[in-house]
């Protein structure tokens, strides 16, 4: 596990997987008041030729979109 604590903000709890494109960690974001869990996902492709970088790095943009949408729909008040 890197550092227990990430640019000054999340601190890692547990590692809860590793994929193809790499590790996720939950982790308590230090930085709000009520100290929410969140999940941390540290890019870290197993090869690193250009092509496994350009996918691995597309694939990590979607799923950061996906997740932003998803937060947005149950966090919205309708």
């Amino acid at each position: 596990m890197p550092s227990r604590f990430l640019q000054n903000r999340y601190y890692l709890l547990a590692r809860l997987g590793r994929g193809g494109f790499g590790v996720t960690y939950k982790a308590e974001d230090r930085s709000l008041p009520e100290r929410p869990f969140c999940v941390v996902k540290q890019l870290k492709p197993a090869q690193s030729d250009p092509e496994t970088l350009e996918a691995a790095q597309r694939l990590f943009k979607r799923e950061a979109e996906v997740q932003r949408v998803w937060d947005s729909t149950i966090t919205s008040p309708n």
